[in-house]
């Protein structure tokens, strides 16, 4: 079912362009004294990228620009003034956003067990996957168990726009899907499998790659 919701915040827009009120925030881990992370207030011209400041209530918006903090004492509420920061030339906005909820239907794909994981040369990589494209950045090859409902044509389809979790802390991009070379069967124990050339991490590589 959709659903569609209405959120109401107040911001700041400037006069001379148009654009609303940026925030910054700054980790102060390791630093005493401070506020775990400063926020700084950024002109919208030169901040497309940041977070607009906005606040639920024009009231706590106002105090933002009322209360001009030092960095170390800078929070979101208050935050400190960037120097590009001209409050003349601020207006205060009432922001109304609407957003729609409508379920997905996207499903995960399966986490994988991972048997075996080891580095291997790139001409290696190619012989086992049978892939002679593989760019340089694979270097693993990789051993799992097959998820239960999938094959081997199943999971190469997958591994065309999916990244996969692999032993509940980790992702692998499998970068070519082949059968378990005959050396590495044992390591299954006795379970179905299949190998791949991977690289550990959520990588769009393998989008280069004609699988």
């Amino acid at each position: 079912m959709t659903e569609s919701n209405t959120i109401v915040t107040y911001a700041f827009r400037d006069r001379r362009t148009g654009g609303l009120l940026r925030v910054e925030g700054r980790d102060n881990t390791g630093q005493h004294a401070c506020v775990s992370v400063t926020h700084t207030l950024r002109a919208p011209s030169k901040y497309t990228e940041l977070p607009i400041y906005e606040q639920p209530t024009a009231a706590k918006a106002a105090r933002a620009l009322a209360a001009k903090r030092p960095w170390y004492n800078a929070d979101y509420d208050t935050p400190a003034h960037g120097h590009d920061v001209d409050v003349s030339q601020l207006e205060l906005v009432r922001r109304e956003v609407t957003e729609t909820l409508t379920p997905d239907a996207y499903v995960a794909p399966p986490e994988l067990k991972c048997k075996l994981a080891a580095d291997k040369p790139l001409s290696i990589l190619r012989r086992y996957s049978g892939e002679l494209r593989l760019p340089a950045q694979v270097r693993t090859f990789a051993v799992y168990e097959m998820p239960e409902g999938h094959t081997l044509e199943s999971i190469r389809e997958l591994a065309k726009t999916e990244a996969f979790c692999v032993n509940e802390w980790c992702f692998h991009t499998l970068v070519a899907v082949c059968d378990v070379p005959e050396d590495y069967v044992p390591d299954l124990e006795g379970k179905p499998g299949f190998a791949a050339a991977v690289i550990i991490g959520a990588s769009e590589e393998r989008a280069t790659v004609d699988l």
